[in-house]
């Protein structure tokens, strides 16, 4: 093909005349035989490759299953009890035990025998069950009043097979401490709903008989399920220590019209459980300080979307009635109210020190987030929190003052989350200076959320200079600061007044003074200098590093927005990362 006087003319713009015609003829004959003979070489190397891939297979087989011979399991070699400490960690951690054939533990029952066998036989892996309320039957109903008989019938049917289910489930657990989750809140009954009633009182009736090892109950409570746990007696939950109560029922229901009816929230017999230690309670409409609950031994209280509390004193003085709390959150609308001196007389008597104050020795974190009118900047000088960490702080201030600041001040707090545009900058800042010890701040500056009366707090590269640059006292700001996001908001810090924030704390110059171990910081602007070549090092020598910025799309019209994909669609963040936003 070499010897082709044509070579140079291939691919060009040559035509070749008639003389040439009987020369390229000739040529083409020659190479397609030559062609030939390489195409059988290739299909007969093909061939041998094919062959030698099928040895290969055939040996990975017989060399795996000969391993599998010789296996721990196979033998018998790994001891019982590192195989049941191993199928526990296979539990989620987040959440209670789901009943499907794909989850642990029933997945560990479908490996081999050996496996079934350990599995069945150990009852800390069927100590938590997560049981939801369906309301999925094919075309039925929502009104429980247009039911057909045949439809009432497959609920039953349905529900007595599930009973079976969980009764079978929990006798394997033999007499381990049980946690149980009952219902959903994302699925709310109306009032007349008979399937629901059926359901509630078949799953509900398979659990009672194992009330005696509650120790964790999550229980999502309807009319219906409220008047059969009414029926339990507290002597037949002494191990409950942990509860969790949520409140769907609305109260539209003629025949219930308010929540003093026949079964009140307050007449739960849960509540009076001898042995609870950890309580949330949610959407409820009741007074909870009326609940019968052992305040005086809680430890962990959790409060969401309750009608009350939400007077300043009505919170305080809950904490006060709670002299072993240890975290203690609060979600509510908060109003000043009367004045925190005031008492509530079915609150347990309290017992005050010689300045009017209660000691809380173990109350370690704080969370409380309201909305409505400002709170009362003394609504905490009841209360004494030396051991105080962490604070999550979220409620309207007056000008006078943010009753943040004599928490801080008596604290030695280790973690704060607030939202910057509660304060005036001076009030803000001397909460700062207040927490030397502070390691992990988090700060959210969310405008026309907060009363406007306010002005805002100094959000500029001074602010970052105080957390890195000792000033004419030789004094810095949060020193031992290790951990800050800002977020959400309204931030001027400019780009090179990050990066000399970043380089001042990590450059390990002033004594005293942390390294940076993470940062993140929204940006409701554009990126206007490049930073990477500047903090890769950084990075690479450990820094956890987000910039967000605001990103330009192309002009796209009406809904072509919805075409675009982001690989955070769909997932809840820590760090909420935006659509718009573009991350360093």
């Amino acid at each position: 093909m070499t010897d082709s006087p044509f070579l140079s003319k291939l691919y060009g713009d040559f035509i070749p005349g008639d003389e040439d015609v009987p020369l390229i003829k000739k040529i083409i004959l020659q190479q397609s035989a030559k062609l030939s003979e390489l195409a059988l070489k290739v299909s007969e190397a093909k061939q041998r490759y094919d062959e030698l891939l099928n040895q290969q297979s055939k040996l990975d087989k017989l060399i795996e299953g000969h391993r599998q011979l010789i296996s721990p399991p196979r033998r018998n070699i790994v001891p019982v009890d590192i195989w049941r400490e191993i199928f526990y960690h296979c539990l989620p951690d987040s959440h209670d035990a789901i009943m499907h054939p794909r989850e642990a533990p029933s997945l560990l029952t479908q490996v081999c025998s050996t496996w079934r066998q350990i599995t069945l036989s150990t009852p800390r892996l069927w100590s938590s069950i997560h049981i939801p309320i369906v309301d999925s039957l094919p075309l039925l109903p929502r009104d429980g009043t247009t039911e057909s008989p045949n439809e009432s019938l497959l609920w039953r049917n349905r529900s007595e097979r599930r009973a079976k289910c969980i009764t079978e489930w929990l006798t394997r657990s033999s007499s381990s401490p049980l946690s149980i989750t009952l219902g959903d809140s994302s699925y709310i009954p109306y009032p007349d709903m008979a399937y629901e009633a059926t359901q509630a009182h078949i799953l509900l009736k398979a659990i009672l008989p194992y009330s005696n090892n509650w120790n964790k109950l999550r229980i999502v409570v309807t009319k219906q399920r409220l008047e059969d746990l009414s029926k339990l007696n507290p002597s037949q939950i002494l191990s409950l220590g942990t509860l969790d109560v949520e409140n769907v029922i609305t109260w539209e229901d003629p025949d219930e019209p308010s929540p003093t009816a026949k079964y009140a929230h307050r007449n739960l017999p849960l509540f009076l459980a001898p042995n609870l230690r950890r309580v949330s309670i949610s959407q409820m409409m009741d007074d909870i300080t009326s609940f019968p609950l052992p305040w005086h031994q809680l430890t962990h209280l959790s409060l969401s979307h309750n009608d009350y509390p939400k007077l300043s004193f009505e919170i305080v003085n809950l904490l006060k009635a709670c002299p072993k709390i240890v975290e203690f959150r609060i979600l509510t609308i908060v109003d000043p109210g009367p004045r925190i001196d005031a008492n509530l007389a079915h609150l347990p008597a309290l017992t005050h020190d010689h300045r009017g104050q209660i000691t809380l020795p173990d109350f370690k974190v704080f969370e409380i987030s309201g909305e409505g009118s400002s709170s009362d900047p003394r609504m905490f000088d009841t209360i004494a929190t030396p051991t105080l960490e962490t604070v999550s702080f979220f409620l309207p201030s007056q000008v006078g003052g943010s009753p943040l600041l004599p928490l801080a001040r008596q604290a030695n707090l280790t973690s704060l989350n607030t939202n910057s545009v509660l304060f005036v900058n001076d009030d803000f800042l001397l909460i700062l200076r207040s927490c030397p010890s502070l390691k992990h701040l988090y700060i959210s500056c969310t405008p026309n959320y907060y009363p406007e009366s306010l002005p805002p707090i100094d959000r500029t590269d001074a602010f970052l200079k105080m957390l890195s640059t000792p000033d004419n006292n030789d004094s810095i700001l949060c020193p031992l600061l290790e951990e800050m996001h800002i977020t959400t908001g309204v931030t001027d810090f400019t780009d090179a007044g990050v990066l000399n924030f970043i380089k001042a704390k990590q450059a390990g110059k002033v004594d005293g003074l942390a390294k940076l171990h993470c940062l993140k910081i929204s940006f409701p602007r554009y990126q206007t200098e490049p930073m990477v070549e500047e903090l890769q090092p950084y990075m690479d020598d450990g820094l956890d590093l987000v910039l967000c910025y605001m990103e330009k799309f192309p002009e796209l019209d009406g809904d072509a927005y919805r075409n675009i994909p982001f690989p955070s669609s769909g997932l809840l963040h820590h760090f909420d990362l935006s659509p718009n936003v573009k991350v360093f």
